[in-house]
């Protein structure tokens, strides 16, 4: 798996993920900015019908939501980068839990959504059908108001799971690469859960992480390279003295121990 592709496409999503919630909290502040303004218009003036700031409202809103499909689209985007980032990393360290974590958190997303979807309209339409508005007392909702109370639960359980898989998924990262901004998104993923702009801080950690990237040096023990031996050749280096045994040099022409003559055939060292 390439490398070099997981990181750039890591690198992007983050830094898409990064601008995302700063872009939507700046939209969000001017569209309350400017209803705020023509409310305060509307009841200075009530007619309605010829006061311009309704239609400068109107065009704010609709700008407003254009900006949010950009929005959506490039999350959308980045978070395809990012899921290929995370499957080739982890073929690529050969850990499946850097992209099984961040797998799992998104089927638990559209777990949560579905199920909660169903219970709340489920427990709605049983409410409602069953009870006379005009002729309701407050133990008439009890029903709806233990629905609440149960998806309030649900969501808390809900996003604790979600931050877990996402530090579980960039510690192993971390451990992996060898490199420490990515067990420090993983802390930051979790605070995020609660504090929505922690979770830029967090994409920042993890953009540094992707873009510090190195590949692998290759280790000597996953190679057999064959070890080179030059041929043995036989090589005579000692000679014994017939009449005392004691070794001399192959050079030696008398015995270094008794002085005697050295006749005795070289003695092969080799064996």
């Amino acid at each position: 798996m390439s490398l070099e592709s997981a990181k750039n496409y890591g690198y992007i999503a983050s830094i898409i993920f990064c601008i995302m919630p700063i872009i939507s909290f700046i939209s969000n502040a001017f569209v309350f900015a400017q209803l705020f303004q023509t409310i305060s218009n509307l009841i200075a003036n009530p007619n309605v019908a010829t006061d311009p700031s309704m239609l400068t409202a109107f065009n704010t809103v609709g700008g407003i939501a254009g900006v949010g499909l950009i929005v959506g689209a490039l999350s959308f985007i980045a978070l395809i980068l990012f899921l290929i980032a995370q499957y080739k990393l982890s073929k690529y360290y050969n850990e499946p839990a850097i992209f099984r974590n961040i797998l799992r958190s998104i089927l638990l997303i559209i777990g949560y959504v579905i199920v909660v979807t169903i219970v709340m309209v489920l427990v709605f339409l049983t409410t409602f059908a069953t009870i006379d508005i005009t002729g309701a007392t407050a133990t008439v909702f009890a029903p709806i108001v233990v629905a609440i109370a149960v998806f309030i639960v649900l969501t808390i359980v809900f996003i604790i799971l979600y931050a877990l898989l996402w530090y579980r998924a960039f510690n192993k990262l971390g451990e992996k690469s060898g490199i420490e901004a990515f067990k420090t998104a993983g802390l930051l993923f979790v605070l995020g859960m609660f504090i929505p702009l922690v979770s830029c801080i967090a994409w920042f950690f993890a953009a540094k992480g992707y873009k510090q990237l190195k590949p692998q040096q290759p280790s000597n023990n996953n190679y057999n390279t064959p070890t080179y031996s030059p041929p043995s050749t036989p090589t005579f280096d000692r000679i014994f003295c017939n009449q005392c045994g004691a070794e001399n040099l192959t050079s030696a022409t008398y015995c270094k121990h008794c002085g005697q003559s050295i006749q005795t055939t070289p003695t092969n060292t080799t064996t």
